[in-house]
């Protein structure tokens, strides 16, 4: 079950909205419903793959437990991360690493959001040991914590010390948190699942029946497809989030404004980012040490984001051109010229973007290569383009940009509040005459 579907929307969601009105002046109570709600929710899509989200709860609770009362913490976390990492390298990478040893893919089922909740597991207990966070005292609020549905399956990560506090006493916003969840939905549904068709059409077809206007028309209603599905997600985690009590943090901030790399990747899945920040990059020595060492250091960083994102080839050079690109800036000092000139800053910044997510889309190297080859072969040929989607790639850029969500938020009340209506509206309609598609973070 995903957001974006009609059972979600009208039979699920009002569910919770039910049962979280009638439990809200009892939180352990509370609690203990949204708990049996968001395992309810994962059983759906998981059924006994269930288990591996409390096999991770289970090792992450006790352990952390254990840091603080145990002689030797050191000796403690690193077999907590160990088996954290053993988990996830037995469902997401088995394959990818018998493949070395030329021994037949297994085909071991990837759980739904493994990377996410294991990432989100570690960081709690890390956290712990660190002292920055007391252990929780309650089984079922960690697990709560854990499984929470909105955040479950594709992110944000979310700290347990930004949330600890909510999960004793909720911090309602049901209004912003609608508004912010139907202007997620709305970029799924309007906007992401719509420009998904040329991207899937020039990804699909073999390159050596792409033209350069076809790849880059292709490459360019992918960027927008993924930005406007994952952050569309994000949105709705957010909105859902602040409906049950719980502030997220923002995970996106209009990246395809970014002047540079380095800003794309501040304003890019900045849950992620801020964890690799956080629990690598910093603990490796950050920029702390030599220039040497600091290149190494986030070259591994961005190594080990692309390998996150799927167990292929494809991902790993993604994350590694990323890195090499952050090298590149910070090594000619190129963030203060671009911060000056900010028009060759966006215009570098968006094309390295964009050649960046050939890797991610393409099912393989050899055919990312091929892809980059028609992009820069000037092969242009005319592409039949209907005027309802010239339109809607405009929209969406202008919405990439964060100017129509400030005009919004200064509307009167009333107005915005029809808007909104009127977007759910038109959200349902789609969705009844298209039918769901799933989140692409989903597969992560």
């Amino acid at each position: 079950m995903v957001f974006s579907s009609l059972e979600f929307l009208f039979i699920f969601l009002p569910t919770c909205f039910l049962l979280v009105n009638v439990f809200n002046k009892n939180n352990k109570l509370l609690n203990i419903v949204l708990l049996i709600l968001s395992l309810y929710f994962y059983f759906l899509g998981e059924n006994i793959y269930l288990y591996v989200l409390f096999l991770t709860t289970i090792i992450n609770y006790f352990c952390a437990n254990w840091i603080v009362s145990y002689s030797h913490p050191k000796i403690m976390i690193n077999i907590c991360i160990i088996l954290n990492l053993g988990i996830l390298i037995y469902f997401k990478y088995a394959g990818f690493v018998l493949s070395f040893l030329d021994v037949r893919d297994p085909k071991i089922h990837l759980p739904l959001g493994i990377s996410f909740f294991v990432f989100q597991a570690m960081s709690y207990t890390i956290d712990v040991y660190r002292k920055d966070i007391k252990p929780s005292k309650s089984f079922h609020e960690f697990l709560m914590y854990i499984s929470f549905f909105p955040q479950l399956v594709a992110g944000p990560i979310v700290r347990y010390i930004d949330i600890n506090n909510e999960i004793r006493k909720k911090n309602y916003d049901v209004i912003g948190g609608i508004e912010k969840f139907i202007l997620g939905l709305s970029k799924k549904v309007l906007i992401a699942d719509q420009v998904a068709f040329y991207a899937d059409f020039s990804f699909g077809i073999s390159t050596t029946s792409l033209n350069s206007s076809l790849a880059w028309l292709g490459i360019l209603s992918y960027s927008l497809q993924i930005y406007f599905d994952f952050s569309g997600y994000s949105d709705m985690a957010i909105g859902l989030g602040r409906i049950f009590g719980f502030k997220f943090l923002e995970n996106f901030n209009y990246p395809y404004i970014a002047t540079s790399i380095q800003d794309f990747w501040r304003r890019w899945h900045i849950s992620l980012s801020t964890w690799f920040r956080d629990y690598l990059y910093i603990p490796l020595g950050g920029n702390r040490i030599s220039t040497h060492r600091t290149y190494i250091n986030q070259f591994a960083v961005f190594f080990l984001c692309g390998l996150w994102h799927g167990a292929a080839w494809n991902f790993v050079i993604w994350g590694v051109f990323h890195g090499m690109l952050l090298t590149f800036e910070k090594f000619f000092g190129l963030n203060h010229f671009f911060e000056k000139n900010r028009f060759f800053g966006h215009s570098y910044s968006l094309l390295m973007i964009m050649i960046g997510w050939v890797f991610f889309r393409s099912d393989n190297l050899k055919k990312s290569f091929e892809y980059i080859y028609r992009l820069f072969s000037f092969s242009f040929k005319p592409v039949e383009v209907s005027v309802l989607f010239l339109f809607l790639l405009v929209v969406s850029i202008l919405v990439s940009s964060g100017l129509p969500y400030n005009l919004f938020s200064r509307l009167p009340n009333k107005i915005k509040s029809l808007t909104l209506v009127v977007l759910f509206f038109f959200c349902s309609a789609v969705l009844t005459i298209q039918g769901q598609s799933p989140f692409i973070y989903f597969r992560f």
